[in-house]
């Protein structure tokens, strides 16, 4: 009710500024005014008086009251857990799945996830009281695997050969230096993040165990082993990985100076992570970040 009171209220007043500006003003200024104290009317503000002199625009160094009422310059250090989403129409190396006489493959090698870290550091530039520039440099430990079954040729004890079922298990490790920069819009309690992400990597790990389940079962050309082991790197990794950013976070002010914001942040994953043309990474963090005012 009081809102609906000020709303008639303030429709009143600005039919009876509309009539006096049209009245006095050429009609297009007089429409923009007119506009401009509908818009206030509905957003429930309040219209300065007549009399009252408009405020000096701010960023102005002769209006430092103003200018002070800008958010501050905050650096801070943040880190965190992330969850890494692997895809692929082939394996890391490039070579197809489930050719010849091998099947299960694709279920295994075509999809992948796991658990890795974040830490890193921050640094917020306001550009007014709702956006900022958000710039962080982490380092981003990115991990993903998976398992199951494959049927495939296998050497048995009488030297025929057949097809097994074995156990195949893959796991995979990418660390990046990544620099990303967004916009960031402060809603208050909470804030929205958008921006973009590039990623360097450091080192990179790529294991697999493949194993017969049967005794009576070995892979072809092991010399009549039925466990394999293979350990390499992710062969060509791209020097540099890209990615769109999104995010949410929670704001908590500790203190005048210093904040706290959990935070969600997701990389959606724009480029190949190797030579494999459509291998696609995104990494998805939960982080915990720590900012103090500088400014």
């Amino acid at each position: 009710m009081l809102f609906s009171f000020k709303f008639e209220v303030g429709v009143v007043s600005i039919l009876r500024a509309s009539v006096t500006a049209f009245d006095t003003l050429h009609p297009l200024r007089a429409a923009r005014i007119v506009a401009c104290l509908l818009l206030a009317a509905a957003f429930n503000c309040e219209l300065l008086p007549a009399q009252h002199v408009l405020p000096m625009p701010p960023g102005d160094v002769l209006n430092p009251n103003v200018r002070n009422d800008m958010p501050p310059i905050m650096i801070g250090i943040r880190a965190g857990l992330n969850r890494s989403s692997y895809s692929n129409d082939r394996f890391l190396n490039n070579v197809p799945f489930d050719v010849g006489d091998v099947s299960g493959e694709t279920e295994i090698y075509s999809s992948a996830a796991g658990f890795g870290y974040n830490v890193g550091i921050d640094l917020e530039y306001p550009l007014n009281r709702s956006f900022a520039i958000l710039g962080t440099l982490e380092y981003v430990h990115s991990s993903f695997g998976s398992s199951g079954t494959v049927t495939e040729p296998c050497v048995r004890r009488d030297s025929t050969t057949g097809l097994g079922t074995s156990l195949h298990d893959f796991s995979a490790h990418i660390d990046f230096v990544k620099l990303g920069a967004a916009i960031k819009l402060d809603l208050g309690s909470w804030y929205l993040l958008g921006g973009l992400a590039a990623a360097r990597p450091l080192s990179t790990g790529l294991d697999r165990t493949r194993t017969f389940g049967s005794t009576d079962c070995f892979f072809p050309g092991s010399g009549g082993q039925s466990t394999l082991e293979e350990h390499g790197g992710i062969p060509s990794p791209t020097h540099l990985h890209y990615a769109f950013r999104f995010g949410a976070g929670l704001n908590y002010q500790l203190s005048p100076r210093m904040q706290f914001a959990p935070e969600l942040v997701l990389d959606f994953g724009m480029n190949a992570i190797n030579k494999s043309p459509n291998s696609d990474l995104g990494i998805y963090a939960l982080l915990a970040t720590l900012r103090y005012a500088i400014q």
